[in-house]
C-alpha cells in the first residue's frame, strides 16, 4: 500500500479490481466488502494489542522517571548535608548520574508518545473505512430487498470509479503514516503552497503588489537608462562610423602625412578604404556676405566611408564647382536650410608660403562659380565641404586620412599598427566607451533607487510570511502528528515563498512594460504636437526582463528562508495546543 495514500484512497484501491464491470454480482460485492471488513478489524485488533504494549511501557517508564525524580531529591538533601567535600562530590556525580538518567527516560517517553499518537490515528482512519464499508453494505442490502441488487452494485462501483478519478482536494490532505516519515509529492506541495492564496487572499495579494510595484519601478527606472543609451548610440554611432578611423600627424613638418603615408596605411590587413583628406582655411564670398570658413577637400565617397549625413540636398560630383555646407556653419550665416541658397559663390583659400623672414599666406581663387548643392548633418564643425581635386596641387600632405575596416573588431590592431607608423588615430569607439560607461553608472543609480522600494517590499513579505506561520502553527502541528518530515514542512513555506516572490516578479513586469509604454506615447504625442519626431525613450533587453523575473524569485526564496526554518523544527505537541 502506497505510503502517501489517505484513508479515502486506501478505500477506493481496495475495492479498484471492481470498477471495471459495468454490472457486478451483489452477492460478490458484499462478500468482497466482507472481506475487506474482516481484514481491517484484524488489523484494528493487532493495532489496539499494539497501543495496550505501548501504554503499558508508557507507564513503566512513567513510573521509573517518577522513582529516579524521588532518587535526585534524595541525593540533593544529603549532598547538602554532607560534611566534607568528598562527601558532597560524591552526592554530586550520584545526582548528576540520576539527572542524565531522567533525560533518557524523558526521551524515551516522548518517543512512545509519538508513536501512540500515531498508532491512535491509524486506528482512527481503520475504523473510519470500516465505517464505510458498513455503509455500503447496508446501502446494497437494501436495493437487494428491493430487487434492485444489480443496480446498486452496478452505481456502487461506478461511484468508486469516479471517485477515484476526481482525486477530492480535501481527502488528497489526509495523509496516513505508515513506516516513519511521510513524504509529500512535489504537485501535492505546489497545491498547498498554492492554498495560501485562496486561504488569505487579501493579504497574500497585497504582499504580491508590493513586490510587483517594486520591481516595476527598477524596470521602468533602468530601462528609461538603457534607452537613453540606446538612442543616443544609434543615432551618433552608426555601424558603418564604428568601424571608422580618423588618422592624423602629431607633427606635419616631421611625420608628414602624404600620399606615401596613406597608401601604407590602405596596405594594412583589414582596411577596406583610405579617404585623404585636405584642409586650408579661406573665404566664401558672395554679393550680400564674406565669411572666413575652414574648407575640407574630399572626395565624393567620403561621407560614406566616414559615416556622414546629408539633412539636404546630394554630394559634389569629382570635378563639379560646388560645396557641401555643414549644418553647424549654415547656423553662422543665419540660414535655415539649402533653398536660402540660390546665387553662387567665390571660393578663396590661403595657402601657407615660405619666404624670407618667415611664412606667410597666398591667397588663391578656385572660382567665383560654386553653388552650394547639399547640407551636411554635423552640428560641431563649421566645415565647408569641395572636391579634392581643387586643393591637392596646393598643399604637400593631407590634414588627415579617413580609413574604413572591413568591421570593429579590426579597429584595435589597425590603432596599434598606425601608431607604429607614428602616426595618431581616434575612433567614435572612444566615445562610446565613455559614453557607456557613464551610462552604467546611471543605470546602477537608478536602480538603486528602485531597490529602496525593493527592501521595504522584502521586509512586509517576510512579515506576511511570519504572520502566516503563527496563524498556522496548529496546521503545522497537525502535519507533524500526521508523519510529515521536516524537509516538507520547510519546502512548503520556501515554495510559498518563492511563488509570492515570482508572481511579484512577473507582475513588476507587466506594470513595468504598461507605465514605460504609456509614459513612451505620451511623450511621443507631445512631441508630434510641437513637430518633433518619435523615438523610443524604453529599451528593454530579454536579458533584462529575464533576470527581474530570477531576482524576484531569488528573493522570494530568501525571504521564505527564517520563516520555513522557523516552521520545520517546531514541536508537534507545543504546535497543536497553540491558540
Amino acid at each position: 500500500m502506497p505510503e502517501k495514500a489517505s484513508t479515502l484512497r486506501i478505500f477506493l484501491r481496495s475495492l479498484w479490481p471492481f470498477h471495471r464491470a459495468r454490472v457486478v454480482d451483489p452477492e460478490i460485492l458484499l462478500q468482497n466488502i466482507s472481506n475487506q471488513k474482516a481484514d481491517k478489524q484484524t488489523r484494528i485488533l493487532k493495532q489496539q494489542n499494539a497501543i495496550a504494549e505501548i501504554s503499558v511501557h508508557f507507564g513503566s517508564i512513567r513510573e521509573k522517571e517518577e522513582a529516579t525524580e524521588a532518587a535526585i531529591q534524595k541525593f540533593t538533601l544529603q549532598e547538602k548535608g554532607a560534611v566534607d567535600n568528598e562527601a558532597q562530590r560524591t552526592f554530586e556525580r550520584g545526582r548528576w548520574k540520576l539527572q542524565q538518567e531522567r533525560q533518557d527516560l524523558q526521551r524515551e517517553r516522548w518517543a512512545i508518545m509519538d508513536l501512540l499518537r500515531k498508532s491512535e490515528i491509524e486506528l482512527r482512519g481503520l475504523r473510519i473505512d470500516i465505517l464505510r464499508l458498513e455503509l455500503k453494505e447496508a446501502e446494497i442490502e437494501k436495493d437487494i430487498e428491493k430487487g434492485k441488487g444489480a443496480s446498486s452494485a452496478a452505481r456502487v462501483a461506478s461511484e468508486v470509479t469516479e471517485t477515484r478519478l476526481a482525486t477530492p482536494v480535501e481527502e488528497e490532505k489526509i495523509i496516513i503514516p505508515q513506516n516513519g516519515k511521510t513524504h509529500i509529492l512535489y504537485r501535492d506541495l505546489i497545491t498547498l503552497a498554492l492554498r495560501t492564496f485562496r486561504v488569505k487572499p487579501g493579504m497574500t495579494m497585497l504582499t504580491t503588489l508590493g513586490i510587483g510595484v517594486s520591481f516595476a519601478t527598477i524596470f521602468f527606472l533602468v530601462s528609461f537608462g538603457y534607452g537613453l543609451e540606446k538612442v543616443l548610440l544609434d543615432q551618433f554611432a552608426s555601424e558603418r562610423l564604428m568601424r571608422s578611423l580618423t588618422v592624423q600627424s602629431p607633427s606635419p613638418d616631421v611625420i608628414p602625412l602624404d600620399r606615401e603615408s596613406a597608401n601604407r596605411i590602405a596596405a594594412l590587413p583589414g582596411v577596406v578604404h583610405v579617404e585623404p583628406i585636405f584642409g586650408l582655411a579661406g573665404q566664401l564670398e558672395s554679393e550680400a556676405l564674406a565669411v572666413e570658413a575652414q574648407f575640407r577637400g574630399t572626395q565624393p565617397e567620403y561621407f560614406s566611408v566616414s559615416g556622414g549625413q546629408l539633412k539636404e540636398g546630394r554630394i559634389y560630383t569629382l570635378d563639379e564647382h560646388a560645396i557641401v555646407l555643414s549644418s553647424s556653419f549654415l547656423q553662422i550665416m543665419n540660414k535655415t536650410g539649402l533653398n536660402d541658397f540660390t546665387k553662387p559663390f567665390t571660393v578663396t583659400v590661403y595657402r601657407p608660403i615660405t619666404k624670407e623672414g618667415g611664412t606667410g599666406v597666398e591667397s588663391i581663387k578656385l572660382g567665383d562659380d560654386f553653388q552650394v548643392v547639399g547640407i551636411s548633418n554635423d552640428d560641431e564643425n563649421p566645415n565647408i565641404y569641395l572636391s579634392a581635386g581643387f586643393l591637392a596641387d596646393l598643399v604637400p600632405q593631407y590634414s588627415a586620412v579617413d580609413v574604413l575596416a572591413i568591421d570593429k573588431t579590426h579597429i584595435s590592431a589597425l590603432r596599434v599598427s598606425i601608431a607604429d607608423f607614428g602616426f595618431m588615430s581616434s575612433s567614435i569607439i572612444d566615445t562610446v566607451d565613455q559614453a557607456t560607461k557613464v551610462f552604467n553608472i546611471a543605470e546602477i543609480v537608478l536602480a538603486l533607487f528602485g531597490a529602496a522600494s525593493l527592501i521595504v517590499a522584502t521586509i512586509g513579505m517576510f512579515n506576511t510570511m511570519t504572520i502566516s506561520l503563527l496563524e498556522r502553527t496548529q496546521e503545522i502541528g497537525i502535519m507533524k502528528v500526521l508523519g510529515i518530515s521536516d524537509g516538507d514542512v520547510r519546502k512548503l513555506f520556501l515554495l510559498e515563498a518563492t511563488i509570492i516572490g515570482g508572481l511579484g516578479g512577473v507582475s513588476g513586469l507587466l506594470f513595468g512594460l504598461a507605465i514605460s509604454q504609456g509614459a513612451n506615447f505620451v511623450i511621443n504625442f507631445l512631441a508630434q504636437s510641437f513637430g518633433g519626431h518619435t523615438i523610443a525613450l524604453f529599451y528593454y533587453p530579454t536579458w533584462f526582463m529575464v533576470s527581474i523575473v530570477g531576482s524576484a524569485l531569488v528573493i522570494g526564496f530568501l525571504t521564505g528562508i527564517i520563516p520555513s526554518q522557523r516552521a520545520a523544527m517546531m514541536d508537534p505537541l507545543n504546535a497543536v495546543k497553540y491558540k
